[in-house]
């Protein structure tokens, strides 16, 4: 049960990574979506605000890159994507960044480090707590 207001949007088919529930929530929305990981604790009001501001209208995708590398999981993507994304699917491959790549989306080279810190660990949320503090 979702609380009121809330769309649940489950995956098509179960296991196919982050490509998988992009195309179930592209589906569903049939727009833009902006996608954030849940484990990005320095993703703030201003960062969604300035990736919002930087999407432009005919775009397919705007992706957080930076000093390392590509941040799949932090951007803007467009239902057009929707059948490349199926046809990769239907190949076996679930990785977000070849299709960014392959595909040549736009690149969002953002300003703050913090907003894509990545906390996967109890010692890395240690030391996001400590970096916090200083």
């Amino acid at each position: 049960d979702a609380p009121l207001g809330v769309t649940l949007c489950p995956d098509a088919e179960a296991g196919q990574g982050p490509l998988g529930g992009l195309a179930a929530v592209l589906r569903l929305l049939q727009r833009p979506v902006l996608i954030a990981a849940c484990d990005m604790p320095g993703l703030d009001a201003r960062a969604f605000e300035t990736l919002s501001t930087a999407w432009q209208e005919g775009q397919r995708g705007l992706i957080a890159r930076g000093p390392d590398g590509w941040q799949p999981l932090f951007g803007i993507y467009s239902p057009e994507l929707l059948p490349l994304i199926d046809q990769r699917l239907a190949q076996g491959q679930r990785a977000l960044f070849r299709l960014i790549e392959d595909e040549g989306l736009d690149a969002w080279n953002y300003t703050e480090p913090a907003w894509l810190a990545n906390v996967n660990t109890p010692e890395d949320w240690e030391a996001w707590k400590v970096r916090q503090a200083e």
